[in-house]
């Protein structure tokens, strides 16, 4: 119970809160990030003649 209260009823455990989640999704999107990586990197470049619209 205390645990609860320090991070729904303080400033401090509201920001960790937040930082925390903030630092999860960081770490999720770099982890899918390689994997996508890893999965499309045999495509090639596409052609950039389109960029002179």
């Amino acid at each position: 119970m205390e645990l609860y209260n320090f991070i729904f009823n303080t400033r401090t455990g509201m920001a960790l809160l937040i930082l925390g989640g903030m630092v999860l999704f960081a770490i999720l999107a770099f982890v899918f990030e390689r994997g996508t990586r890893k999965r499309y990197r045999d495509r090639p470049a596409p052609d950039d003649e389109d960029d002179d619209l």
